[in-house]
This record gives structure tokens, C-alpha cells and sequence, in this order.
């Protein structure tokens, strides 16, 4: 039997007094009970942040091509030089620009 486990085992069930002895009893189980729902929540909060993670990446781009004036005409040269690269899945062109909307009152 391990030395701390004869040490807490020797004070749990020192006292003359069964009242003591119970308390201890409660004690060690509420702590036993904080201890694992602590552990249950942190397993379930880093089950929400991988699922965040991930939701994320699936609709944010890893990696974007801007050029400097807005003007992109010769997007096919870079598409095709993007496709060449080893490990690249899928690429989308898009038109990103600003707009201001409004609504008449």
C-alpha cells in the first residue's frame, strides 16, 4: 500500500467520533465530485472550441491573393500557378469590394 494512502486512510478513520469520521467522508466526495465535473467541463469546452475551429477553417480562406490597385485581369496565370502547387485541394476566385447600402425612410 503506497505511504499516502496509509497517511489519509490513518486519518479518515483516526477520530473516536463517527460524526468527524462522516465528515470526513462527505468532504473527500464533494471534493471528489468538484474534481470531475471541473474534468467533464473542460472535455466538453475543448469539444466546442475544436468544433469552432473547424466550422472556422471550412469557411474562411486559408490563404488570399489580393493585388495592390484592386484590378486583377490576369488571375488565369496565378489560378494556374496555384493549381501546380503539391497539397492545394481547391481554389475559388472572387470579387471583393466595398459597397454602401441604404434604405429610403
Amino acid at each position: 500500500m503506497p505511504l499516502y494512502l496509509k497517511i489519509a486512510l490513518r486519518y479518515l478513520f483516526s477520530t473516536k467520533s463517527k460524526l468527524l469520521s462522516f465528515m470526513s467522508i462527505i468532504s473527500i466526495i464533494g471534493i471528489t465530485l468538484g474534481v470531475a465535473a471541473l474534468i467533464i467541463t473542460m472535455a466538453v469546452m475543448g469539444g466546442f472550441m475544436y468544433g469552432i475551429k473547424s466550422k472556422l477553417l471550412e469557411t474562411a480562406p486559408h490563404i488570399m491573393i489580393v493585388k495592390a490597385d484592386g484590378k486583377f485581369q490576369e488571375y488565369q496565370e496565378v489560378v494556374q500557378k496555384i493549381k501546380d502547387v503539391e497539397g492545394v485541394i481547391d481554389y475559388e476566385p472572387f470579387v471583393y469590394s466595398q459597397a454602401i447600402a441604404g434604405k429610403s425612410s
